[in-house]
């Protein structure tokens, strides 16, 4: 819990560019708040970049891509 609190206050508090890379990134209701922040980031001008493994993120890349699409993120896979 520490952890995720302390990456969403980091994107809260971002300014001009937030790069998040994660091995695994579920479309759960933590991997849905971080991406909500990252939506509102971007809202307000930061640059925002999401990279995820193809395989640990496997199961949620079509619903990752389809958000980051949808909102203006950017989203890149690996592997």
């Amino acid at each position: 819990d520490t952890y995720f609190a302390k990456v969403m206050q980091a994107i809260d508090q971002a300014k001009n560019e937030i790069h998040v890379e994660s091995y695994i990134f579920d479309f759960d209701p933590i991997g849905i708040q971080i991406l909500d922040r990252l939506k509102i980031a971007k809202e307000r001008g930061v640059r925002v970049y999401l990279m995820v493994d193809g395989i640990g993120s496997f199961n949620w890349l079509p619903s990752l891509n389809s958000f980051c699409t949808k909102n203006g993120l950017s989203f890149k896979t690996y592997h």
